[in-house]
């Protein structure tokens, strides 16, 4: 329902003096740049991780040991095709765009599952989407994707034993060169659904460092996993209780004048 011009000429609010005006400005003035300061140092750590594994990854690449091999040689597509029940309960997954990780969809039985072929999930699988690999739907699953399932539509890769380390192969598809590859490998002229050829990228070659260097490498990866969420959770936090700051401070809920300066 809005409220008509006429409604609003009526309406009264309650007006402070300027002085008591000033006090609440001075206040929230002060006390949203400091809110402000944690969330831009907050944000800042986010990007100095980003850029650290973009530094190993360009290290690691640039190792003087790393060798250039097939995926195929280095890396297994996995197929983990579940018994299908009619009555059993399935958790199918999906892909965000830009490595920003997996989702689950709402859990479903095989009789509703569809007619696509589905897979088991691991944790420390790669899979990638066949739909929008192009606009790097790429992500590494973790325990809690461990159970899940996803359709032939997502390829499922893991990295041979003591050759490649699954998580570092992740990390080489976020950089230019591996979205480069993920790009050349997905043709179609639907707008944005542009399938990937899995069988092809397995036949690209990309940079191997030593096994040592991976480690290095996917050893970020995850600690970036397990710290992001955390302090994008301090962001919210921190955004609310500016939010619930301004609103207790305007509406009288906290008495600003016994603040210290």
């Amino acid at each position: 329902m809005e409220l008509g011009r006429d409604a609003l000429s009526v309406v009264q609010l309650l007006r402070p003096s300027l002085t008591e005006q000033r006090t609440i400005a001075a206040f929230l003035d002060r006390e949203t740049t400091r809110i402000d300061a944690l969330i831009e140092k907050k944000q800042r750590q986010i990007e100095l991780l980003r850029e650290k594994r973009t530094a190993l990854i360009h290290d690691a690449i640039h190792n003087s040991s790393t060798r250039t091999m097939r995926i195929g040689h280095v890396a297994d597509r996995i197929f983990r095709p579940i018994p299908r029940k009619d009555d059993d309960t399935y958790t199918p997954v999906g892909l965000y765009n830009w490595g920003r990780g997996i989702f689950h969809k709402e859990p479903t039985t095989g009789a509703e599952l569809g007619d696509s072929n589905f897979f088991w999930l691991d944790a420390g699988d790669l899979i990638l989407s066949g739909q929008f690999a192009w606009e790097g739907a790429v992500a590494l699953t973790s325990e809690k994707d461990k159970g899940c399932v996803a359709t032939h539509r997502y390829p499922i890769l893991r990295g041979k034993p003591r050759v490649m380390e699954t998580a570092y192969l992740f990390a080489f598809f976020t950089t230019k060169t591996g979205d480069f590859l993920l790009n050349e490998h997905s043709r179609g002229a639907a707008g944005r659904n542009r399938p990937l050829n899995a069988g092809t990228l397995l036949k690209e070659s990309i940079p191997v460092p030593p096994l040592e260097t991976q480690s290095r490498v996917s050893a970020h990866v995850y600690f970036q996993r397990r710290i992001v969420p955390i302090v994008n959770r301090s962001i919210q936090l921190l955004r609310e209780y500016r939010a619930s700051l301004i609103s207790a401070a305007v509406t009288g809920k906290i008495d600003v004048r016994k603040e210290p300066s």
